[in-house]
Order: C-alpha cells, then sequence, then structure tokens
C-alpha cells in the first residue's frame, strides 16, 4: 500500500474541479452513545478558555520522530492559535501547520476543517463526523472516525494510541480524487506513530510516499 502527500493532494483536489453542486447537509454524531463511558485519555466535553477540546494538546516543541520515511519535527502550538500543530515533514519544503496535528492548513478550507475536528474532539470509540468542505468549484466530503484504542508495536517501541481513519471523496464532474488514511497517534502526546494511506479514485497523477512506522522518538531541545 501506498500513500499519498496530504498535502499534495489538497491543491488538486481543491483546483482540479470545474463544476460546484449544492452539498448535503453536513452530518455528525456529536453525542456519546448511551452507556458509554469516557475513556481513560479524558473524553469529556470540557474545553480550554480558547475553545477547543481539553482532551488535545499538540506534540510538545522538540518532539522527534524518526521513521522509516524520514524525520518528522514537532514544534508546538501555532503562536496565538493552539488548534494549529506546527511540524516539518520529508514530505513537506519548511515547516507546516496542521488542525489538530492532522490535516494539513490550507486557507481555503481550515476553518470547515476546523469546525469539523471541533465536533470530533473529544474522542471515544466508534466516534465519525462526517463534513462537507466547499471551496469554489468544488466540493469534498470529509470522514473522520476514531477506530479506537490499540496499543501498537513499531520500531522505535509500543504506544498507547488512538486509531483514526480519514476518509476523503470528491463530489461532482471534475473532482472524482478519494482516498483514505489512517493514522496512530500517541494517546497522550498526540503525535502519529504509523501510517498508512490508500488511494481509491484519482484522476491526475500525484506524487506518493509510502506507508510509514516510527523508529525512534525523543525530545530534542525546544526551538
Amino acid at each position: 500500500m501506498r500513500r499519498l502527500s496530504w498535502l499534495a493532494a489538497l491543491p488538486l483536489l481543491l483546483l482540479g474541479a470545474c463544476a460546484q453542486e449544492q452539498p448535503p447537509p453536513p452530518m455528525d454524531n456529536p453525542g456519546m452513545p448511551p452507556g458509554l463511558a469516557p475513556t481513560a485519555a479524558g473524553a469529556s466535553a470540557q474545553t480550554t478558555a480558547g475553545g477547543y477540546p481539553a482532551q488535545f494538546s499538540c506534540p510538545a516543541n522538540g518532539t522527534i520522530v524518526e521513521t522509516t520515511n524520514g524525520v518528522r519535527r514537532y514544534f508546538g502550538a501555532a503562536p496565538n492559535d493552539p488548534e494549529l500543530c506546527v511540524m516539518q515533514r520529508p514530505e513537506d519544503q519548511g515547516q507546516v501547520r496542521r488542525v489538530y496535528s492532522l490535516f494539513t492548513y490550507n486557507p481555503y478550507d481550515t476553518g470547515q476543517v476546523r469546525a469539523a475536528l471541533r465536533q470530533f474532539f473529544p474522542l471515544y470509540p466508534g466516534k465519525s463526523v462526517r463534513h462537507s468542505i466547499l471551496v469554489p468549484g468544488s466540493q469534498t466530503i470529509l470522514t473522520f472516525t476514531a477506530v479506537g484504542r490499540e496499543s501498537v508495536t513499531v520500531p522505535a517501541g509500543t504506544f498507547d494510541t488512538w486509531v483514526i481513519d480519514i476518509a476523503e471523496q470528491g463530489v461532482g464532474f471534475g473532482n472524482d480524487f478519494a482516498a483514505s488514511r489512517r493514522t496512530w497517534l500517541d494517546a497522550t502526546r498526540w503525535f502519529s506513530v504509523k501510517e498508512t494511506y490508500q488511494i481509491e479514485r484519482e484522476r491526475w497523477a500525484v506524487p506518493t510516499v509510502p506507508d510509514w512506522q516510527a523508529t525512534r522518538v525523543y525530545q530534542a531541545p525546544a526551538q
């Protein structure tokens, strides 16, 4: 299985469409199912003064995750915006900002993605949020699903993780791109230790990077 650079796919998705349809209303399941208790990771509705879920925080500045596909460096939260996590990945040129450490910042749609991820957190097993992302000439359906908690072993060691699926599906003529990504997020430090990616449908030739897993994780001096 090969995975696509999420950042590389997004501009193609946004700019490649040439028609726009009326979107379906956003769908989600904001409530916890009856009888399902909060997880040990702290899946409560409590929020910070800034409005983002208390369950989440960006990976600490100086976190280094060496992987089978290169080094991922984390620089903490963006100044004055704790929902954007600053990092550098092998597939990027320079630093990027990722909403809740899951989706790369893009000026066209970040507000809509942010709204979806605010509904997605706090996590509990089986929680899913489906959200329409609209930009001029294009519509995309993003679906975020918390598959559950999993103890995963990679070359860097064994980690308690949240397994999260992210599905992306273009809607309308000219936007036939569809892909799914699975990421294993450390349940307390919120960096990925493993990722896989599958392109299900595409029109354009796009650059890809291989699936990866962490080979070493350590804390370096903050930058």
